[in-house]
This record gives structure tokens, C-alpha cells and sequence, in this order.
């Protein structure tokens, strides 16, 4: 199952798909709690390459009218081992005492990287058409639905507290934090994931504003190689 053309979540032709490999090699679930452009992108396809199933962006009705209702034991996770969306920084600690038994990770990029790629990124999309689900998911994480710096500035000091503070103490194990733009891989995934590292290059798909290497081909020359490796 894939976004149509048309989906408003669907705001690059690569990476923001509705992906998944059959067979999960973990028993737990996870909900990324990274803003956008701080390596979800990277982190999906990291992910799938590790056999597991990952949802970025999502796109199915349910889930969006769970959201929307307020029910937080979302039904996505019967089908998929990880969740990637803008609107998981907003409700989070919903999720999470809905779901005690989810764990996190969050992809975390300098304040001053990230403004910059929001910048990069606001000059290649329009605004997500007014009523769409995007449009009001964007409304709720950021306040507005264009670039704006000093408001993009407050939403990032205002989100890394967030998380910093709710995963302090007893909840600090539920939670992985990866710079993946600043070089974090599969030696600080894996072992959070429970699975051995394959010994390949991390996929970083969307460096510096611009997609290096079609992401969904990479993804499958990773699986490969890594399940070549497990025998």
C-alpha cells in the first residue's frame, strides 16, 4: 500500500512512503520522535534494511482518525515495528502512556543544521493544501505552515526539552537519541533495536537538502547484503 499522488502526505516523490518487509525481527515497537529533516528519512530506510517494517508518513485512515479522536493505542502497530510522522512530536507523551510497552527513538540535529535544511525545504514545497491532514498536523507541530525562523527556533527548544525532560529517570530506557546527521549509525541502532550491526554503511539518504542516491533502491541493496550476512 503506497500514498496516491495526490495524498498531502506525500511531499517528495522519495523516502516518504508507506514501506514495509514481511518478516520483523524484534517483538518490540517504536515511535521516532524527530522533527522533520533531523535523519527520519535515513532512520526508515536504516530500519528496513535491518528486516524490520517502517512507517513513514502516514497515510492510512485509520490511523489518521484515531489521531484525530484522540485514541492513542494506535492501530498501526499490528502492522509495522516502527512509526516516522510530524504529528508523533506533538502527542507523544499520549502515545507513550498509552503504549508503555513502546520504545523511542529520537533523531536529533543542531538547532542552527536544522533551521537550515527547513529553509532548503520550504523553497522546494508548496503549503500543504488548507484542510488536508498535513496541513493541520503541520499547524500543530509548528504554528505555521510556511518558514519562519524564529518560530522554527522556539518549536526545536521547545521539543528537545520536551523529550529530554518526559524521558528523564525510570523512562530514560524507553528512549534511543541518535545524531544521525552528525554521523550516528548502526552501531547505536542496532543494539537498541536488539540485532547485530551488518557491517554496512548506514543509509544517509537525504544530506545536505538533496537525496544522494534513490533511497528505495538502497534500502533493498541493504536488506540483501544484511541477510547475507545472517546466513
Amino acid at each position: 500500500m503506497r500514498p496516491s499522488p495526490t495524498d498531502p502526505f506525500r511531499t517528495t516523490s522519495l523516502a516518504m512512503t508507506f514501506s514495509h518487509v514481511a518478516t520483523p525481527t524484534a517483538m518490540a515497537k517504536y515511535l521516532c520522535l524527530g522533527l522533520p529533516r533531523s535523519g527520519t528519512s535515513s532512520l526508515h530506510h536504516g530500519v528496513l534494511a535491518l528486516g524490520l517494517r517502517s512507517v513513514h508518513h502516514i497515510a492510512d485512515p485509520d490511523t489518521r482518525r484515531e489521531l484525530e479522536r484522540g485514541r492513542y493505542r494506535l492501530s498501526i502497530f499490528e502492522r509495522t515495528d516502527l512509526l516516522i510522522d510530524e504529528v508523533a512530536p506533538v502527542v507523544f507523551v499520549q502515545i507513550a502512556e498509552a503504549m508503555p510497552e513502546l520504545r523511542f527513538i529520537y533523531t536529533f540535529r543542531d538547532e542552527d543544521s536544522w533551521l537550515a535544511s527547513m529553509a532548503k525545504l520550504a523553497h522546494l514545497h508548496e503549503v500543504p493544501r488548507t484542510g488536508s491532514f498535513r496541513y493541520y498536523s503541520r499547524l500543530a507541530m509548528f504554528g505555521v505552515t510556511v518558514f519562519h525562523e524564529s518560530r522554527l527556533r522556539q518549536v526545536w527548544r521547545e521539543h528537545d526539552a520536551r523529550v529530554r525532560d518526559y524521558f528523564r529517570g525510570p523512562r530514560a530506557e524507553r528512549l534511543l537519541i541518535m545524531d544521525i546527521t552528525g554521523g550516528d549509525g548502526f552501531d547505536k541502532l542496532c543494539p537498541f533495536l536488539g540485532l547485530p550491526e551488518p557491517g554496512l554503511p548506514f543509509p544517509h539518504v537525504n544530506r545536505d537538502g538533496s537525496i544522494r542516491r534513490s533511497p528505495a533502491s538502497l534500502g533493498r541493496r541493504l536488506r540483501r547484503r544484511y541477510l547475507e550476512l545472517l546466513g
